[in-house]
């Protein structure tokens, strides 16, 4: 099994290894008057490495994004909604320059901060998740807390954000392991120009969602360019700058909501009324209990000191779903006859010597005694594993 999954895994390993790099002109440039600029004319894209600026965009490689025109405005919210597989997140990975560019233009200019579709989490603390090496400032990690709705969760693990979450956010919830991931992008979007949160909001509440939106998107990031995909909760889609609608990799819609809302009546979801009752944060508890311990996920396991007591023993042949005493009489029982057998073989090899003119009979007694360890010995091993 180790052996199957070891090859496996170098298989892996190779395949990227040996994968062609990504084209360097697809990288975020730096802008030249501090303003973010993002620019798709006619753009293609693929998640093909067979495609590439030079290939026609009539070539038989599966396009994931087809004919991308979009030009965002500085300082403005777009919503980016359709359906599953619509190709929202790809356009996200366009932007960042992290999908092959088959055809057309794309300039991306500026700093970025980015909120992944499924949640990054490291074995670390909860804090170290979310400063991923920046530097600490109190003030505005307290606001990041508090915008992400972060702080009553704090308030249940029991070293609060020294609490050591486990690889991938095992011990976190859905909810608390996208708002973690959330948190980490808005405490860097103080020196970002374009803030990109590929669905944060689709493991959350209506509530929870609501206040996030409103301290987060509409709080700490109205002075910055945002790109908001949502699966969910469209009953933000009003408060966006403009709405982007995708399907089957291409827009098909683009404009303000009430400009786009009568071309997609589903989209007019967003006037579902919302119950006003005061969110409960039971369901951000974490949905798989850890033990925690000082802070810490992994623990030492406790060692006693001393002679194995009987009762360690007794546990040990109950666990084998027989009658403990059998066990117990069934295994000395082996060892007392395979020991036997071997004592006899090693007395008969002197008495062997000392009479060498019973070659022929001896030679037969000696393979008999000797099988018969061999036997017994392989039997009471195996019997013990099996017990």
């Amino acid at each position: 099994m180790c052996a199957s999954e070891a090859v496996a895994s170098c298989a892996r390993v190779g395949k990227f290894m040996a994968a062609k790099e990504v084209a360097t002109q697809a990288a975020i440039q730096a802008s030249d008057d501090g303003c973010v600029k993002v620019e798709f004319q006619n753009a293609h894209f693929s998640w093909s490495h067979e495609g590439s600026c030079s290939t026609s965009i009539t070539s038989p490689v599966p396009m994931t994004l087809k004919d991308i025109t979009l030009t965002l405005v500085p300082k403005t919210l777009t919503i980016v909604v359709g359906p599953v597989g619509s190709g929202k997140s790809s356009l996200v990975s366009a932007i960042l320059g992290e999908i092959h560019q088959v055809g057309g233009t794309r300039t991306v200019a500026g700093r970025v901060a980015y909120a992944n579709q499924e949640a990054w989490i490291q074995h670390a603390t909860l804090q170290n998740n979310i400063l991923f090496t920046a530097d600490m400032h109190a003030d505005k990690y307290d606001r990041v807390l508090s915008a992400c709705q972060l702080k009553p969760d704090l308030a249940m693990l029991p070293d609060g954000d020294q609490t050591e979450i486990g690889e991938r956010g095992i011990n976190l919830s859905g909810g608390q392991k996208a708002r973690v991931s959330l948190a980490r992008a808005m405490y860097r979007s103080d020196a970002a120009d374009l803030i990109l949160l590929d669905d944060p909001l689709s493991a959350l509440d209506v509530h929870v969602a609501g206040a996030v939106f409103r301290e987060c998107v509409q709080g700490m990031l109205q002075d910055k360019t945002v790109v908001l995909v949502l699966n969910s909760h469209y009953h933000f889609l009003p408060h966006a700058d403009r709405v982007v609608v995708m399907e089957d990799g291409a827009i098909v819609g683009d404009g303000s909501f009430d400009s786009i809302k009568d071309a997609f009546p589903h989209l007019m979801s967003s006037s579902d009324k919302v119950d006003a009752s005061p969110p409960t944060h039971a369901a951000t508890q974490p949905t798989v209990s850890a033990q925690v311990k000082g802070g810490e996920l992994m623990t030492k396991e406790e060692r006693r000191v001393g002679n194995v007591m009987f009762a360690t023993y007794a546990s040990y042949f109950s666990a084998s779903g027989w009658n403990q005493w059998l066990v117990v009489a069934a295994i000395a029982a082996a060892y007392t006859l395979s020991q036997a057998d071997l004592t006899m073989a090693d007395w008969f090899m002197g008495y062997w010597a000392k009479h060498p003119g019973n070659n022929g009979s001896s030679t037969v007694t000696y393979v008999v005694l000797a099988a018969m360890a061999m036997v017994l010995v392989w039997g009471r091993s195996l019997f013990v594993l099996l017990s």
